[in-house]
């Protein structure tokens, strides 16, 4: 929540359940509007920016208030021809058996290990043959004192192999302040390695 820190957000809603339950209502009724506009605008992709981790969001929480709304606004915005994807980083394992059940097209930045706590394959089963995954290689690949080029050449093209074509890779989630920023153009050149194996542009 904006209006709290998140200690005093879970230990409000065990002691005045009704009262922060209320508000969330309202502040789904403000989203509304917001999401009206877009649903109208020329925009084409959306981010349903609710960066989860689970070690913060339980499966119970996310089931009874998060996942209803991406069952609305996606539903929504997906009707209006958008392309609706939401933002889930950090430690999500346990949300995975989720992923299917939010009706988005895709999820942005899942993170393999060893910077997230899942493998490319519980990835894969996880998204299904239906929704797309943005991002996925790990951030820390691109630390030159951490991990040796030659890993990050080995699992970008494994990502590819397993995840592709349901995939816009990118790196999850961002390049650190002081990666190697020659590690980038190394993806790229093996991306149009990928493309071109595989017919693509």
């Amino acid at each position: 929540m904006f209006y709290l820190n998140y200690e005093d957000a879970i230990i409000q809603l065990h002691k005045h359940k009704d009262r922060i339950e209320r508000f969330l209502e309202l502040a789904e009724e403000a989203d509304r509007g917001a999401f009206e506009v877009i649903k109208n605008s020329p925009v084409d992709l959306v981010n349903l920016p609710t960066n989860l981790d689970g070690q913060l969001v339980s499966p119970p929480l996310f089931e009874k208030y998060i996942l209803p709304h991406y069952l609305e606004y996606g539903s929504t915005l997906k009707d209006a021809g958008k392309f609706v994807y939401a933002h889930w980083d950090g430690r999500v394992k346990p949300l995975l058996p989720f992923a299917q059940q939010t009706g988005l097209h895709g999820i942005e930045a899942l993170t393999p290990v060893p910077q997230g706590d899942m493998t490319i394959e519980e990835i894969d089963e996880a998204l299904g043959d239906d929704m797309i995954l943005l991002d996925g290689v790990p951030a820390n690949y691109f630390l030159p004192y951490q991990y040796d080029e030659q890993l990050l050449i080995e699992e970008t093209r494994r990502i590819l192999e397993v995840l592709g074509p349901n995939l816009i890779l990118g790196i999850s989630d961002e390049i650190p302040a002081d990666g190697d920023i020659n590690r980038v153009k190394i993806v790229s050149d093996i991306v149009e390695e990928y493309n071109s194996a595989n017919g693509g542009g």
